[in-house]
């Protein structure tokens, strides 16, 4: 649900909080590729807040490939 949310929205995301819902690495993934897929990449995320999931390494280098290019105030 938060994945269709994040890929269907308009507007660049400049906060985006999503602590204890249970995300798992393969959530963690679909929400990667939907934040930094190369036709709807947000350039404008500021704040990444997965406090509380269950994303272990591979959900990890997930965000980290694609969010190499954004400038981050914060990420958790």
């Amino acid at each position: 649900p938060f994945v269709t949310g994040v890929q269907t929205c308009a507007l660049p995301i400049f906060h985006l909080s999503l602590r204890y819902c249970n995300i798992t690495d393969s959530s963690a993934e679909r929400l990667a590729h939907s934040l930094g897929n190369m036709y709807t990449q947000n350039w404008k995320l500021l704040t990444l807040n997965l406090s509380g999931n269950h994303i272990n390494d591979n959900g990890a280098k997930s965000f980290a490939t694609v969010t190499q290019n954004f400038f981050f105030n914060q990420i958790r």
